[in-house]
């Protein structure tokens, strides 16, 4: 994250009908996915749990339909999940939310 926190947001918050809300635990209180440093190409399945968890735990009870990163680990992390377990929830790059937002 190196210390990034409010331009993402800004992003987000200007991109019309865009709710923004966030867990509890969030800017440099945050946990990781599960993913960074490697994690996933040793322990997959530890990195899948971590991030099943998070989204079962913080991002659920938000009653969100959508969660939005610009970390390409938790990306990958969370899609792979949200798939695999059925978890009703989309997953989105920022980058993503940015390009539907130029469509419109």
């Amino acid at each position: 994250h190196c210390d990034v926190y409010d331009p993402p947001r800004s992003v987000l918050c200007s991109v019309p009908g865009l709710k923004l809300l966030e867990p509890k635990l969030t800017r440099e209180e945050s946990a990781c996915c599960g993913g960074g440093g490697g994690v996933w190409a040793l322990y997959a399945e530890v990195c899948m749990e971590v991030a099943r968890e998070k989204l079962i735990n913080e991002i659920l009870p938000l009653k969100v339909n959508a969660l939005v990163t610009s970390c390409p680990t938790c990306y990958m992390n969370f899609y792979y999940n949200v798939e695999k377990h059925s978890i009703p929830l989309k997953i989105y790059d920022l980058s993503q939310v940015i390009e539907l937002a130029l469509k419109e």
